[in-house]
């Protein structure tokens, strides 16, 4: 029986490093912002604001979103059309099931969109798959987002999906099948961009409460980049400076984890699974995301989809432990430092 321990594979590959020099567009909100907004990155990319009205926020002003037709529209521009992206916004919601961000290409479909779930307390995004019929979701865990202000990030690298809450990755999921390095992996991505609505489910849905600042860049921008803009803060956002602000020059790329040149384990033949993934008894709710983002890289990768077991059923042949199983232990792994993404 050959036994296989997974744990820091499961840890997201390092994004490359973009600083502001891939922004596209900045809007920051002031007393005129009525009709268009100014695009602050200097490439011209001026908004138009459809119904939403500045607001006194703090220091600063922010666009008032009613939820009903609501919303900002973001120009096309071939810096905008790659797959990888990043999009950052500073919001307050007041109502639940309130949509972010949207990028419609056809009646029922997106190529990619962001909103506040159904109970005020979760954020979805997803991405267009490159067969244009799969749709890639994550979601982060329950958390309070009514009636606050929340920076939240949406990222795209090309493979990997991410959500950040506040400076802090929230949740992230894999994205169509490998390698793509080089390739437009997202489609549809010639129209403009939303802000304040998404269309889903045959019609548009928009966003309910503040939004102060909206940023888009070119890039997959990395945890530290996301946090350091976050510790910024905002003059609309009132308390949101943080002293911990992150200088760029403190930002340093994400450690890479070489691969070994070990022996080679048969995960799969001919389309059909050699192998078994297998995650503890108890297994929390990370350890099951880890198990299920495994088993999807495999089936986009191979087509064949590996089982998911606890180890409580006995599985024989290859198998594949997810998190602190017995199994690994039994075969020699030292697992007890082992952490995921962002400590958990």
């Amino acid at each position: 029986m050959a036994v296989a321990m997974i744990g820091l594979l499961m840890y997201a590959p390092a994004m490359p490093a973009a600083d502001d020099a891939n922004e596209m567009f900045r809007y920051s909100f002031n007393k005129s912002s009525v009709e268009t907004i100014a695009d602050e990155s200097g490439n011209g990319l001026n908004g138009s604001i459809h119904g939403a009205q500045p607001v006194k926020s703090g220091d600063g002003y922010a666009l008032a979103f009613d939820g009903e037709n609501d919303y900002l529209e973001v120009p096309d521009h071939p810096g905008l059309r790659g797959q990888q992206f990043t999009f950052e916004l500073w919001m307050k919601p007041t109502a639940a099931k309130s949509h972010l961000i949207a990028r419609k290409f056809s009646a029922g479909r997106s190529s990619y969109m962001m909103h506040v779930g159904s109970d005020g307390s979760h954020i979805y995004c997803c991405v267009l798959d490159p067969d244009r019929s799969t749709e890639h979701w994550t979601t982060t865990r329950n958390q309070p987002l009514l009636d606050r202000w929340v920076h939240v990030a949406f990222t795209c690298d090309g493979h990997w999906v991410r959500l950040y809450i506040d400076g802090k990755l929230a949740t992230f999921a894999p994205l169509g099948k490998l390698p793509h390095a080089d390739e437009r992996i997202i489609p549809y991505v010639d129209n403009p961009i939303n802000v304040g609505r998404s269309f889903y489910l045959t019609k548009w849905r928009y966003f309910t409460g503040l939004i102060a600042e909206v940023r888009g860049f070119s890039q997959a921008l990395n945890p530290q980049e996301i946090g350091a803009h976050y510790a910024a803060g905002h003059p609309a956002v009132p308390d949101s400076k943080r002293p911990t602000a992150i200088s760029k020059k403190q930002i340093k790329p994400l450690p890479r984890i070489a691969v070994g040149d070990g022996p080679s384990i048969e995960l799969t033949a001919g389309g059909k699974p050699r192998a078994t993934i297998v995650i503890p008894r108890d297994a929390k709710h990370w350890t099951g995301e880890a198990a299920r983002w495994l088993q999807h890289y495999v089936e986009l990768a191979t087509g064949a989809k590996l089982a998911i077991v606890s180890e409580d059923t006995a599985p024989a042949g290859t198998l594949i432990s997810v998190g602190h199983t017995e199994l690994a232990t039994r075969a020699g792994v030292d697992a007890d430092d082992l952490k995921w993404d962002g400590g958990r």
